[in-house]
């Protein structure tokens, strides 16, 4: 736990002096918002949470299925000690079945639990935002007549 919170403080210690570098401003001046530039329209799905795993799952087995244990390897190979890549989601569970230290099955499982904990800390995030038009999945007839309408009334 503790060597994980290190590793999350060095990527964001990283990432906020990449910030820094590129912009030539304080990090903590990128943090200040100001007025909206753009207006935009957001809409949101919310789905029953079993439906949601369900889907994350058979996602996962796709992505699987389509070779993603491969295409991990294959960079692995080629960047060996380049751990910050290999920190995502999808990399780091099988990362470690490649290495053996984990079976495939349990990679596997590993994965779709990430998976499924991510898209939880996405929904409590985007919770809070008062902008976003939410409709309940799977979208219905009568839903995509509402978003059609909001959509065409943001249009104009």
């Amino acid at each position: 736990e503790a060597s994980l919170r290190q590793e999350r403080n060095k990527r964001r210690i990283v990432r906020a002096i990449e910030v820094c570098v590129t912009t030539g401003k304080p990090f903590s001046q990128q943090l200040i918002k100001g007025p909206e530039i753009y207006k935009t329209l957001q809409i949101g799905i919310r789905w029953d949470r079993q439906k949601l795993y369900e889907r994350i799952n058979a996602r996962a087995d796709l992505q699987i299925e389509q070779g993603l244990i491969q295409e991990i390897e294959t960079i692995y190979k080629k960047y060996p000690s380049a751990p910050e890549a290999f920190s995502a989601i999808g990399c780091k569970e099988f990362i470690q079945y490649l290495q053996g230290k984990i079976s495939l099955q349990s990679a596997c499982e590993k994965h779709k639990q990430n998976n499924r904990n991510y898209a939880l800390k996405q929904m409590r995030w985007f919770k809070r935002d008062p902008r976003i038009n939410w409709f309940e999945g799977p979208i219905d007839k009568l839903s995509m007549n509402k978003i059609e309408r909001l959509v065409t009334n943001f249009m104009h």
